[in-house]
């Protein structure tokens, strides 16, 4: 199985609403969506791309998706198809969604990531395998909050996987990337010059670069305001770095992330920060059963693997983690053999899970890339997104409360 598609990601919050009412006809936005102000960092919540499959890496039917919300809270959600990446947007916060539209120009890649810029435009990167602009990170933004989008333009030449984005304290966006190369390799990063400006030069995350093997990577912004990363590195637990200061350079932290007791997992980390500030961890291990780990306290050690139970069909599952409006986490697992998604979420902020799985009604043939985000009147909304490009979303009926609706096509 190819690392390209077992990237991981971890969560996507971010405050937006779920779909209400038939979905109508557009009027015409120019192409896209805008890359702005209140993104998952800005929240104080991990930001990363979807979760990926253990699939074929090989371009064509399968797809990637991530989600983002504009300036005006309305979700907005983009797939690849082929090798062009599409994109789809509620016509109100809440609302109906448009048809799916083509950004400019094929990119010939899997994985996009889309986070919001400080100004409030959307902003897309993907690490490109071919395509017009050759191999590299390539990116294209809204040239206005919720407008049209920039053509592609090509960040970073090179082979690598990612890419990972985060948005530091002042607003500059930036995005940590491993290359696709023979292990080991280093984690490389590059940010923005200031909030929504050019770029700066990619250089290893940390200096002396470490070099680790590769590793499925979850960005956050903690409450001290410092980035953090962390690199989980199969069956080797996982290597933790984190900003010296605010908008600063990074140093491997002492402590990582201690090594699954039950053997290495098949699929990527999901993740979410507690109301308390404390980040956590949650991945399907070898025993076909959710694991979670957290910190004892905001910025500090991660302690203690527990089990969720779950005993799902295979070890081969997407898993996704978001924070609810009132503070409590919420864990989904959609399993890769049989297309169903169940979740359980804590009884409290920061408190213990239900001990019981519940299912998300519908199921979807050959699922490939999960992510949630949460709508602008507080309602987590779900994407599960197929080999064959279809999307699918399920959302809260109320705010934190329930009910789920079900799984559907998006449109």
């Amino acid at each position: 199985m190819g690392r390209r598609l077992l990237l991981a990601a971890a969560v996507m919050v971010v405050l937006a609403a779920a779909p209400v009412g038939a979905t109508e006809q557009p009027a015409s936005k120019g192409g896209s969506v805008p890359e702005g102000p209140a993104t998952p960092s800005s929240l104080g919540v991990p930001t990363a791309t979807p979760s990926r499959s253990p699939r074929s890496s090989t371009p064509g039917p399968a797809s990637s998706m991530t989600t983002a919300i504009n300036a005006d809270g309305r979700l907005e959600v983009a797939r690849f198809n082929g090798t062009i990446l599409e994109h789809a947007w509620q016509l109100s916060p809440g609302g109906g969604w448009s048809p799916w539209e083509a950004l400019p120009g094929p990119v010939g890649a899997l994985e996009p990531t889309m986070i919001q810029n400080s100004d409030g435009r959307l902003e897309v990167f993907v690490a490109a395998t071919g395509g017009s602009l050759g191999s590299g990170v390539v990116h294209s933004w809204q040239l206005t909050p919720g407008g049209g989008w920039s053509s592609w333009e090509l960040l970073a030449p090179g082979a690598y996987i990612g890419p990972n984005v985060g948005r530091n304290q002042d607003g500059r966006l930036q995005v940590f990337l491993q290359e696709d190369t023979n292990e080991p390799l280093t984690i490389m990063t590059m940010a923005q010059q200031c909030a929504g400006c050019g770029w700066g030069q990619l250089a290893p995350l940390s200096t002396p670069p470490v070099s680790a093997s590769w590793g499925f990577l979850t960005v956050w912004l903690d409450r001290n305001a410092l980035l953090n990363v962390v690199s989980w590195s199969t069956p080797n637990g996982g290597l933790w770095f984190r900003q010296t200061a605010p908008n600063a350079g990074f140093a491997p932290q002492p402590l990582s992330v201690p090594a699954l007791p039950v053997g290495f997992p098949a699929g990527p980390l999901g993740a979410a920060m507690n109301s308390d500030g404390t980040m956590q961890l949650f991945v399907v291990g070898s025993d076909r059963n959710l694991w979670t780990i957290r910190q004892f306290a905001p910025g500090g050690e991660f302690v203690l693997w527990l089990s969720l139970g779950g005993d799902f069909p295979t070890e081969f599952n997407s898993v996704l983690a978001a924070a609810n409006v009132d503070g409590r986490l919420e864990v989904f697992v959609t399993g890769f053999a049989n297309g169903a998604t169940s979740h359980v979420w804590q009884t409290s902020p920061g408190g213990s899970f239900t001990p019981a799985w519940t299912a998300i009604k519908g199921t979807l043939d050959q699922p490939d890339a999960q992510a949630a985000i949460q709508n602008a009147d507080g309602r987590l909304e779900i994407f599960v997104a197929n080999l064959f490009g279809v999307v699918f979303n399920a959302y809260q009926m109320a705010p934190a409360t329930g009910p789920w609706s079900s799984l559907a096509r998006l449109n």
